[in-house]
């Protein structure tokens, strides 16, 4: 519980005066629910925002027009803190089309400051020596009226937060590395979602390139008749039956309810509510003609390191890992899998050179890029 008073904007002048109020602000906090766990297309259902000691819950679901708050998020003059901003960045644009710039992710700057447990309950509660609770944290957001426990629940979280920031900030100053964190987190900023590609359904399910042509048909035809169901209830598409247990059905094609029952792929209650449509679905497959059977998705074919790439590559990995022990980092936080394989194939010469790596940041190529080079010259 937060006894911090907070307000409930759910009308268009009300979002217009809190914007207002909070406009002059040097950082706002910000956090999110959403409604992905209970429904067929998620939604935002909350925004909370705290500034100047002012916080309010947005509800999102009552207002889809955000443009009052826009430049606040795009205003490079104000700190937007966020904790786990990924998803939020992401949502924030595909629904409301906003921009955020000057952002801080504390979750962010928590790994670069070393942190054991980089949650917000445990960095709250290790940096700021508060304790809050994420019991509602997979509740439904879109019930309207929320009850007053979830309210504060969901303000809690934005009252900490520059108290969180300002102790991750302290650290990364030290250890000079705030400046990393501050160019990870513009990059987080512009984060977007990335739009499935027109495509059956199954090339989605991971293990389903290794199934037979007649069995990929039926788990196309089952994913089909999941999706379908899961619209009809306004269910999200695992609580209807998850992709692991249409895979073992598909695998097995089970030709009647003795042997799809023997299978332990269903609960009870899911073979009563869509074992007689799951058999007939498999029966179609099994008189169909193999020539309509679909197309295995295909793979990108593996591009092979020659033996001098494979060398450098190792180089990297062998500097990466020393790295790491010094900064008392995790490695693939020092510098990842793509971001090595991408110098291994280019063998740079040169700090030019490196520049044009995908995801070689400035920050990466000024503190680490004379050893990258270091450790290639070696090869």
């Amino acid at each position: 519980m937060t006894n911090s008073p907070y307000r409930i904007i759910d009308t268009p002048s009300k979002l217009e005066t809190f914007a207002a109020e909070i406009a002059g602000s040097k950082t706002i906090s910000v956090d999110m629910e959403a409604d992905s766990m209970h429904h067929f297309k998620e939604r935002v259902c909350l925004i909370q925002m705290a500034a100047n000691g002012k916080k309010a819950l947005i509800d999102a679901i009552a207002l889809s027009d955000m443009s009052p708050v826009k430049p606040l998020f795009s205003d490079p003059d104000i700190e937007k803190i966020f904790h786990g901003a990924d998803y939020d960045i992401r949502s924030l644009h595909r629904y409301f089309q906003i921009e955020v710039s000057h952002l801080f992710d504390t979750q962010v700057a928590a790994m670069w400051a070393g942190d054991r447990e980089t949650g917000l309950e445990a960095a709250l509660r290790t940096r700021v020596g508060v304790s809050i609770t994420k019991k509602y944290q997979k509740k439904d957001w879109s019930m309207r009226p929320l009850p007053p426990e979830m309210l504060d629940y969901a303000i809690s979280d934005v009252g900490h937060l520059v108290d969180l920031s300002q102790s991750l900030k302290r650290d990364l100053r030290r250890m000079g590395r705030l400046e990393w964190v501050l160019e990870e987190c513009e990059a987080v900023s512009r984060v977007r979602r990335s739009e499935k590609e027109p495509g059956p359904l199954f090339a989605g399910v991971k293990g389903a390139g290794r199934l037979k042509p007649r069995s990929l048909a039926a788990l196309e035809s089952l994913l089909k008749f999941r999706k379908s169901a899961a619209k009809k209830k306004d269910r999200p598409l695992f609580k209807i039956i998850s992709d692991r247990r249409l895979l073992e059905i598909a695998r097995a094609m089970p030709g009647d309810m003795k042997r799809l029952k023997a299978l332990n792929a269903l609960s009870p209650r899911q073979t009563a509510m869509h074992g007689k449509e799951i058999l007939r679905r498999l029966e179609r497959v099994r008189k169909a003609d193999p020539s309509d059977y679909p197309a295995p998705a295909k793979r990108k074919p593996r591009r092979r390191r020659s033996r001098r790439a494979a060398s450098r590559m190792e180089a990297l990995k062998a500097w990466r890992d020393r790295k790491a022990g010094e900064l008392a980092l995790p490695q693939g936080l020092v510098c990842g899998k793509k971001i090595m394989a991408a110098v291994a194939e280019a063998d740079p010469s040169g700090p030019g050179d490196l520049e044009k790596i995908p995801g070689m940041r400035p920050w990466r190529r000024r503190e680490f890029g004379p050893e990258i080079l270091s450790a290639l010259e070696k090869v």
